[in-house]
């Protein structure tokens, strides 16, 4: 790879096939100025060797000559469902060609052996219901769901994952979280994870309360098993 000015006679274009790729994870989360430096201007592909634009810098304590070959790839990944995103410089979004990546429930292939569900199933269903209820950025990625073999690694994955990320999703609005979950029952003992919480009706004594209106509660089940993770596609 060419660094150095005095390498450019020595470049060789016929070989500009062998790719080099640099990998900037969560881009959107640094800060640009020091991440990329001089390299936001010599990034672009009219600016590298060779190129009509080509642009040589000197490095800013070296004082040594820079210029940036035509085979080097800078790919920088981000979540869309941060909104971090929203303060990137549009002179970095105007160097980077955008590509969305989406879940790819087809990665689950077919029910594993001891599971009861279809896995690709499974997140579909939520994800639909998720794009409907919120947007498309904030779906399910099928990571979750690789690798798991069993009903309690399932279980488990939806206790310690999928439920307190749905929590963080729609915020003090279990209603919502119920409804991507398949339904909301009526009871703890209905098989649902999310269940409308009953009061006793002598919670409050003093008289100064006997006019409250409490409005209905919802509340996620502590322990569930499969059958209500199969409400999920079922209802």
């Amino acid at each position: 790879m060419l660094k150095n000015i005095s390498d450019i006679n020595n470049f060789d274009f016929d070989k500009s096939d062998i790719n080099y790729v640099l990998i900037i994870d969560e881009i959107n989360r640094g800060n640009i100025s020091k991440i990329l430096g001089e390299l936001i201007t010599l990034i672009e592909s009219d600016k590298r060797l060779g190129e009509s634009g080509q642009i040589i810098c000197a490095l800013p304590y070296s004082s040594e000559k820079f210029i940036l070959p035509p085979n080097l790839y800078i790919i920088g990944t981000m979540n869309t469902a941060d909104r971090s995103i929203a303060l990137l410089d549009s002179a970095l979004r105007r160097r980077f060609s955008f590509r969305p990546f989406y879940p790819q429930s087809e990665l689950l292939g077919q029910n594993a052996q001891g599971l009861n569900i279809d896995l690709t199933d499974l997140l579909e269903t939520m994800n639909q219901r998720i794009e409907c209820l919120y947007d498309r950025d904030h779906t399910i990625g099928h990571s979750y769901f690789l690798d798991i073999k069993t009903n309690e690694e399932l279980i488990s994955v939806f206790k310690d994952k999928i439920i307190p990320l749905l929590e963080e999703y729609f915020y003090n609005d279990l209603e919502k979280v119920g409804q991507v979950l398949g339904g909301i029952g009526s009871n703890e003992n209905d098989g649902f994870i999310v269940y409308k919480k009953q009061y006793n009706s002598n919670l409050f004594h003093h008289k100064s309360f006997a006019s409250v209106s409490i409005n209905e509660r919802y509340a996620i089940k502590n322990e569930f098993g499969i059958a209500e993770i199969l409400k999920i596609v079922e209802c």
